[in-house]
């Protein structure tokens, strides 16, 4: 992910205020408006501690496993025709949306939540190496995690697995305090 550092530099990086970031994901998730879930998760982000602002960029839009392959030490992304401008936060945290969609993900996210490892030790190191690009800090704040799973379900379609797994997981890590 730090290769991608210069891609967001290169197409320009935008800043959005987290005040206005999360009106906007409010927004957005309006058609939801009765879903306990997304609005439980809604109270608990306006009580987490989050980043002052968040990159936009062009991002890869399916950052997995799949789309990566190393030659002679080297990084290459495929697959990029799901390209597009999105917080850059997002090519961080869909490879492990992928994982727990298809793989069972070993509790990443609890992980995320509690603060404990491996999702500590991730996050940590994730902010280190591109933290300043994707939020303008150094810092993990795991409530970024919890901002990009209500993100995902305003990109994902309502009517997809996906949509429905991204929510079964907002449900199962809302009740973990950090």
């Amino acid at each position: 992910l730090v290769q991608l550092r210069s891609w967001y530099e290169l197409n320009g990086v935008e800043w959005v205020e987290t005040t206005v970031a999360v009106d906007r994901l409010r927004d957005d998730l309006t058609e939801h408006g009765r879903d306990r879930t997304i609005q439980n998760g809604l109270r608990r982000l306006e009580r987490t501690k989050l980043p002052e602002r968040f990159a936009t960029s062009e991002t890869h839009g399916d950052l997995h496993g799949g789309n990566l392959r190393v030659v002679d030490g080297d990084v290459y992304l495929l697959d990029w025709e799901h390209a597009t401008r999105r917080y850059v936060y997002r090519d961080f945290i869909f490879p492990f949306l992928q994982w727990e969609w298809y793989e069972s993900g070993d509790d990443i996210f609890k992980s995320f939540f509690r603060g404990t490892r491996p999702g500590n030790r991730i996050g940590t190191s994730y902010a280190e190496r591109i933290g300043e690009t994707a939020w303008s800090s150094a810092t993990w704040c795991p409530g970024v995690v919890l901002f990009g799973l209500l993100q995902e379900l305003t990109i994902q379609s309502p009517d997809g697995l996906n949509w429905q797994r991204t929510h079964e997981l907002l449900a199962d890590i809302l009740p973990i305090g950090y």
